[in-house]
């Protein structure tokens, strides 16, 4: 990992220009848009190493903005919300912004009166990271949900983003300050990695995974994500992990305690809670058993036993919360 010197920045300006450039230089592609009866007011305070990035920023005057894949070198970014009000859409789901979460690329979001932090990781470092603790060279590195796993994590997240830029802003460029610098990008992909779901979270759970029916494992949960709102079988998971169904099942119960089909259902479930968590009460659409069906759980008692038996609460308390 690099040990660059701290570069620091400070932007205030009522310019929106300015300081959608600002944006840009700081995150890669950005975009703001103007509020129709306020004048803008942006403020930004930042602090860069070599593979971390802690910013503060504030603006009022625009009510909307949106953020495209990263530059030259891709971050892994981070939010919490301070103040006011944002609602962040990527592709295909809304970002719950009333908790931590990762930017998904690209996104948009309606803003106002916003105070944000955020803290970025550079790609390269937290694949670099991945692969030390999976023992797999070039492992697959890849986000699979945008908000910690267990809501017990947020305020672990908050404290983690607050004391990064703490630390950041406060490392002098004396004698041991880059190996602190050092440690402190450590402990923020470690704690990064273990608080938001991601393929390092399974494979450090399997055994085997260098080996042929680790690859051929891994290309059936790859399939099993990509499609699990399609009908799928047991032969087109085999045939996308180049596996004999029997060979499939061998393999899912021997480094997973499981069988394919069981484990889709359990991708299905948490995509159900996902969906719910993502809708207010008064949506239109806002309909569990609605939102079940959409993922083939069409036996409605079994259904809410087996989300119950999951996640401890009901799923309309999901959707009420």
């Amino acid at each position: 990992m690099g040990t660059g010197a701290v570069e620091r920045r400070s932007v205030r300006t009522t310019d929106l220009d300015e300081a959608i450039q600002t944006l840009c230089e700081t995150f890669g592609e950005s975009d703001l848009r103007r509020a129709d009866h306020e004048e803008p007011s942006f403020a930004l305070r930042c602090a860069r190493t070599g593979e971390l990035i802690t910013a503060r920023w504030s603006i009022t005057g625009a009510d909307g903005g949106s953020r495209g894949t990263a530059d030259a070198e891709p971050l892994i970014l981070t939010g919490v919300v301070l103040g006011g009000r944002m609602r962040m859409r990527g592709r295909w789901e809304e970002v719950d912004t009333t908790r931590p979460f990762l930017y998904p690329e690209p996104v948009h979001a309606d803003l106002e009166q916003l105070d944000m932090a955020n803290l970025g990781i550079t790609r390269s470092a937290v694949e670099q990271r991945a692969s030390a603790i999976t023992g797999v060279d070039g492992f697959e590195l890849r986000f699979t949900g945008t908000a910690p796993f267990d809501p017990a994590m947020d305020q672990a997240w908050r404290d983690t983003t607050a004391y990064a830029a703490r630390m950041t802003e406060a490392l002098a460029d004396g004698p041991g300050a880059a190996l602190a610098r050092v440690e402190l990008v450590d402990l923020v992909i470690a704690l990064l990695l273990r608080t938001f779901p991601n393929t390092t979270l399974d494979a450090v759970h399997r055994r085997d995974v260098t080996g042929p029916r680790g690859a051929a494992l891994r290309r059936a949960l790859q399939y099993v994500d990509d499609h699990a709102a399609e009908p799928v079988t047991v032969v087109e998971i085999a045939e996308a992990a180049r596996l004999s169904p029997r060979g499939l099942y061998a393999a899912f119960q021997r480094d997973l305690g499981t069988t394919p089909m069981a484990h889709l259902r359990e991708v299905r479930l948490h995509a159900v809670r996902d969906e719910l968590r993502a809708m207010a009460p008064e949506d239109a659409g806002a309909d569990v058993d609605a939102v079940a069906l959409r993922w083939g759980f069409a036996h409605t008692r079994r259904f809410r036993e087996r989300y119950a038996s999951r996640f401890g609460e009901a799923p309309g308390d999901t959707l009420v919360r």
